[in-house]
C-alpha cells in the first residue's frame, strides 16, 4: 500500500514538473521576436473580424513586465489611415492585479498621429474605424450605481512627437485644426473604491498651424471621488 502511494505521488510529481516545464519554455518562446510575432498574428485576426476597421502592428516585444509594440496602425472600413504609433512601451507590475490594482510604471507613444475627421452625418472615422463589424440592436443599460474595488495607477503616460489634424464638417464653415510637436504627459490614480480619491495631472505642449500659428501650453490638476449616484470632481 505504502509503495503504490509513493508510485502516486512520484507520478503526481511528474506530470507536475512537466507542467510547469512546459509553461516556462512557452513563456520564453514568447519573449523572443519569433514569438511575439506569433502572439501578434494569433490575436489582430480575431480582434479585426469584429471591427468595422483594422488594426494593425509590425512587430510586439513581450516580457514579464513589459509589452512593447511597433508600427501601429488604425484604419477605417475603407482602408484609410486614422490614426498610428511607432512605438508603444508599457511598463506594468503584474502581482499587482493579486490586490485588484492595475498599476502602469510606464506608458510611452513614440510618434503618434491622429486624423480625426467628423462628416455631415455627425459621425467621425474613429467611429467607424472601432465600431462593430455587425451591429447588433442593444437594450439600453442603466447604470448600477455601485463602486468597484479595482484601482488604476498610472505613474507616467509621456506622448513624444505627436501630431494631430482634426477636420470638423457641418453646418457653416469646415473647421480645422493642427497641431504638431505635441508632447505630452499624464499621471494620476482611478477609483471608484470608497473612501479613495481619484486624481490626475497632465501637461500638454504643442506648435499649432491652423486655425493660426502659435505656441500653445495646457496645464492641468484635478481631484474627485466616487459617490453613490456619480463622480464628484473636487
Amino acid at each position: 500500500m505504502a509503495r503504490a502511494i509513493k508510485l502516486v505521488v512520484l507520478a503526481l510529481a511528474g506530470l507536475l514538473f512537466l507542467l510547469v516545464s512546459a509553461v516556462t519554455a512557452l513563456w520564453l518562446v514568447v519573449q523572443t521576436d519569433w514569438g511575439g510575432d506569433r502572439v501578434l498574428r494569433l490575436i489582430l485576426p480575431r480582434v479585426n473580424r469584429e471591427l468595422a476597421g483594422r488594426i494593425e502592428a509590425r512587430h510586439l516585444r513581450l516580457s514579464w513586465s513589459e509589452i512593447a509594440l511597433e508600427e501601429l496602425h488604425l484604419r477605417d472600413p475603407e482602408g484609410g489611415n486614422v490614426a498610428q504609433v511607432r512605438r508603444v512601451r508599457v511598463r506594468w507590475a503584474p502581482l499587482a492585479l493579486l490586490r485588484k490594482d492595475i498599476e502602469l510604471r510606464a506608458v510611452t507613444l513614440e510618434r503618434p498621429s491622429l486624423s480625426f475627421r467628423r462628416g455631415e452625418t455627425g459621425e467621425s472615422n474613429v467611429q467607424r474605424a472601432l465600431s462593430a463589424r455587425t451591429r447588433t440592436a442593444e437594450p439600453p443599460s442603466s447604470p448600477s450605481g455601485r463602486a468597484t474595488d479595482w484601482r488604476v495607477d498610472l505613474r507616467g503616460l509621456e506622448i513624444v512627437g505627436g501630431l494631430l489634424d482634426v477636420r470638423l464638417a457641418g453646418e457653416g464653415a469646415a473647421r480645422h485644426w493642427h497641431a504638431q510637436e505635441l508632447d505630452a504627459g499624464l499621471e494620476g490614480r482611478f477609483t471608484a473604491r470608497a473612501g479613495e480619491q481619484s486624481w490626475l495631472r497632465l501637461r500638454v505642449r504643442a506648435k499649432t498651424s491652423r486655425p493660426m500659428a502659435e505656441s500653445l501650453r495646457v496645464n492641468v490638476a484635478a481631484r474627485g471621488s466616487w459617490r453613490p449616484g456619480g463622480w464628484r470632481v473636487e
